[in-house]
């Protein structure tokens, strides 16, 4: 049997995903060293068998094309590097009226080294927070505490709580994810919630 090149093993790994998938560059190292990886791919986007959608980040449209948005190509490209992202506090902070501007272009916090790269939606930055940043999801309770992280210690006041309470007021559950992560929080955030009510651990069952 002839030995497959670059070019057919990378035509296969295309046709053999599901269409209209994201695909990275290092995902196709298998198939041969950068260069030559590097090559194939440059040509298959000359004729139009692939898309690029950012550095490293490839589409094979099947029917109808839908364009991945700039959020998926984000997380897309994080986690083709092993990395979690989250999104930055100041956006979050300037749509609940905490700050006048969102961050100018997207950005996004990550576990990792700040970097940035081109994409169809312009250029997405990644900038690196700490463990701590990074430990609540992006869930209401989440995207509520970075925002008001962003502000400091010295600009943070009752106001801002009240306005930022608005992501956790109507659900218990958020409610509890906030309070559960006051250990991760800087001392002067974390103090700003409080509860009289228990929540830790409840009396093992008897056997």
């Amino acid at each position: 049997m002839r030995a497959l090149t670059v070019k057919s093993k990378i035509r296969r790994h295309f046709a053999n995903t599901p269409p209209n998938t994201m695909v990275a560059t290092r995902q196709l190292l298998i198939h041969g060293n950068r260069a030559s990886v590097d090559k194939v791919l440059q040509h298959l986007v000359k004729t139009h068998y692939i898309h690029r959608l950012a550095r490293g980040v490839f589409i094979r449209f099947m029917g109808n094309r839908v364009w991945p948005t700039l959020e998926e190509i984000a997380a897309f490209k994080a986690e083709a590097f092993g990395r979690d992202k989250r999104k930055h506090g100041n956006d979050t902070a300037a749509k609940l009226k905490l700050k006048n501007q969102a961050n100018e272009a997207p950005t996004y916090y990550i576990d990792g080294g700040h970097s940035s790269f081109s994409s169809i939606h312009g250029r997405i930055y990644f900038k690196r927070v700490s463990k701590k940043r990074m430990f609540m999801q992006d869930s209401p309770a989440g995207l509520g505490i970075r925002a008001l992280w962003t502000l400091g210690e010295d600009c943070l006041d009752e106001i801002h709580i009240r306005k930022a309470s608005v992501m956790w007021e109507s659900s218990r559950i958020e409610l509890e994810k906030v309070l559960l992560s006051k250990a991760w929080m800087p001392a002067w955030l974390g103090d700003c919630f409080q509860t009289n009510r228990y929540l830790g651990p409840e009396p093992a069952l008897k056997p």
